[in-house]
């Protein structure tokens, strides 16, 4: 009895600390004392959108070809994106030690659809005895667009003087939704507690006193160099940026809503570089019959990505076909 009293005792702890967050109900990272949180945020869950999903090779048998022959390489590509048609910018065969008769395409796939690529390959001569060892890669690039959407929601001054007096609480939702595609634009708002005080007619003077972090993620199974200049965009919603990191103007962007990049940004390993934005609400008032106002923080990012997958085959001429 006294191990079972334990056991329910630890499974209870456990749920509890989950429901926990720095002292605040979830969400708490996100809200100050007056807010009452439900924040949705959460990870990329399928974050490929073109998949090889088989790769046919009829003549080889074996996992071996004869010398000087012609054979077919057939490529089935899956979307896996139920809603965007996808431009494939690139099919084909990097042929290794064979020789391409038709080894490229491009074109469109269509939501959900599978479609099949056919491409001729010619093997190289072997005058020995022994095989001759070598591979193919199938490579693919296709065109994608990410987005990430986040919000931060204010209220007036008189407002959260009025709830902080009572002890009320002011019930927040906060967005910070996943991007698809496999790069992942990462919008970190747990540096801002809402909702954020606004002053009745503050004006609208950029000086960057709430600041946020973007990272650029390859989620995916595949490879992507940079997303290119102007390529990346965010936008603030009625909200007006102080500074920027280098890569999207710097102090150059103060004023704006809505900037790009002014660089090629690189993606490269497993810790992303974050880029810095700070910036200040716009808004100066709130409709009479509403507590706060929401407004958006979204991230768009248009980049090429590839996919491959190698093949190992042998030119033997004691090769069935």
């Amino acid at each position: 009895m006294r191990w079972l009293f334990l056991g329910i005792l630890l499974v209870s702890l456990v749920f509890i600390s989950g429901c926990v967050d720095n002292g605040f109900p979830v969400g708490g990272k996100y809200c100050k004392a007056i807010g009452l949180c439900n924040v949705e945020e959460k990870e990329v869950e399928i974050p490929d959108v073109i998949v090889i999903k088989k790769v046919d090779i009829p003549l080889l048998k074996g996992g071996e070809i004869t010398p000087n022959r012609t054979f077919n390489i057939l490529v089935t590509l899956k979307n896996k994106d139920a809603d965007k048609p996808i431009t494939l910018t690139y099919v084909g065969i990097n042929p290794g030690i064979f020789t391409c008769v038709d080894c490229s395409d491009d074109g469109t796939i269509n939501p959900g659809q599978e479609k099949l690529f056919n491409f001729e390959v010619n093997s190289p001569d072997n005058k020995g005895t022994m095989a001759l060892e070598g591979h193919l890669e199938v490579s693919v690039k296709y065109k994608y667009s990410s987005t990430r959407l986040a919000t931060i929601t204010y209220v007036t001054k008189d407002t959260y003087i009025e709830y902080s007096q009572s002890e009320g609480k002011i019930p927040l939702d906060i967005l910070n939704v996943p991007s698809d595609g496999p790069v992942e634009l990462y919008l970190d708002i747990s540096k801002i507690k809402q909702p954020i005080i606004i002053e009745e007619d503050s004006g609208t003077t950029p000086e960057g006193k709430y600041q946020i972090y973007l990272k650029v993620m390859n989620k995916g199974r595949g490879e992507i160099d940079k997303i290119k200049k102007e390529d990346l965009n965010i936008e603030f919603e009625d909200m007006v940026l102080g500074t920027c990191s280098e890569e999207f103007g710097g102090e150059g962007c103060g004023g704006r809503s809505s900037v790009n990049n002014t660089d090629d940004i690189t993606i490269r390993g497993k810790k992303p570089f974050k880029y810095y934005f700070s910036f200040d609400p716009s808004v100066d008032s709130i409709e009479d019959d509403k507590l706060t106002t929401t407004k958006k923080i979204s991230a768009e990012a248009e980049y090429i990505y590839r996919i491959s997958k190698k093949i190992d085959i042998s030119v033997s001429p004691g090769a069935e076909y």
